[in-house]
């Protein structure tokens, strides 16, 4: 398989199927599938999967979407999973937290 840097012959490892299976063990061990957005009394925040932190997280479409909500989803406060429809409008799911 050809490496990233472009050489047929290199020795350095990084072909695409290695660096995937390196950010799907870093999403493992954070703990990370999708984005994961928070609504609190003041204000929302954003957990970007390992994808998004080789760019510029505020270029993320989520901070865009969550800005144009103007407040928590009728459901409340609280953690939410995050998607992005086919019509581009923003999917959430409730997360329930366990009790301790």
């Amino acid at each position: 398989m050809k490496a990233l840097c472009g050489l047929e012959d290199c020795d350095c490892g990084h072909t695409i199927g290695r660096l995937q299976e390196e950010v799907d063990s870093l999403r493992t061990a954070l703990n990370q599938d999708g984005h994961v957005l928070e609504f609190r009394k003041s204000g929302w925040a954003i957990e970007h999967p390992v994808e998004c932190r080789s760019g510029s997280l505020l270029d993320c479409r989520f901070n865009f979407l969550c800005e144009e909500m103007g407040g928590p989803p009728e459901e409340g406060l609280g953690r939410y999973k995050a998607a992005i429809g086919a019509d581009g409008t923003l999917i959430l799911a409730a997360i329930k937290e366990a009790k301790p």
